[in-house]
């Protein structure tokens, strides 16, 4: 993940990307945003290299407050980039491309939330929450592949920031764990989802009149 930061294009301005993010899929300028995920390719790879890993070391060597600065604002683009690529890998129908992305959000996640800081936790809790809202997207679509088994083995809590804010004030604590909770509420609301989808699926696209009757799950 350090070496993808370095790796991004000098002055790239997020303010189209973010735009992009709030666009509807239908709405989306595929050729503009296409030409713009190219110009990310190799940061992009080496998101895809850093999520196959099974743990990540990070550095704990004394970082000052600019070269933080500059990390955040280069995880917050980074994290921009993946959720913009799997908007348009959805809307060009691409599941599996759509999916691959988002484990790797959702791994990158992770490994933020075991980084030395609580910024890096934080960090994780605002790129999981990111990837969910894209996921929100993907269950919409009516073709999509159904995604509850996968949202069922995620870890609970998703992101534990518990040993990076216990040295932190009550209130910083209680926020950290406020957002923690807020996306594990995130995952399990898009779970009741793929629940509902999943019965639907199996009983001729008829939904339950209660969720106790979602028994399969």
């Amino acid at each position: 993940y350090e070496k993808a930061i370095p790796s991004l294009p000098k002055n790239f301005q997020t303010e189209q990307t973010s735009q992009w993010l709030k666009s509807p899929l239908d709405k989306l300028p595929r050729q503009q945003v296409q030409l713009t995920l190219q110009q990310f390719k190799p940061t992009l790879q080496l998101l895809e290299q850093a999520a196959k890993c099974k743990q990540c070391d990070w550095s704990y060597e004394y970082v000052d407050d600019e070269t933080q600065s500059q990390n955040r604002r280069g995880y917050r683009t980074i994290v921009f980039l993946l959720a913009l690529q799997v908007r348009f890998q959805i809307a060009q129908g691409q599941y599996d491309k759509a999916l691959c992305t988002m484990q790797t959000g959702f791994a990158m996640a992770k490994h933020l939330s075991e980084g030395p800081t609580l910024v890096h936790g934080l960090i994780g809790v605002g790129t999981g929450v990111f990837i969910c809202r894209q996921l929100e997207q993907f269950v919409q679509r009516p073709d999509a592949p159904n995604l509850y088994w996968a949202l069922r083995d995620l870890p609970q809590p998703f992101i534990d920031l518990t040993q990076q804010s216990k040295l932190e004030d009550l209130d910083i604590r209680e926020r950290a764990h406020l957002l923690m909770n807020r996306l594990d509420r995130h995952v399990a609301a898009l779970q009741c989802v793929e629940a509902i989808r999943l019965y639907a699926g199996a009983h001729d696209g008829k939904f339950p009149n209660e969720l106790s009757s979602i028994t399969e799950t």
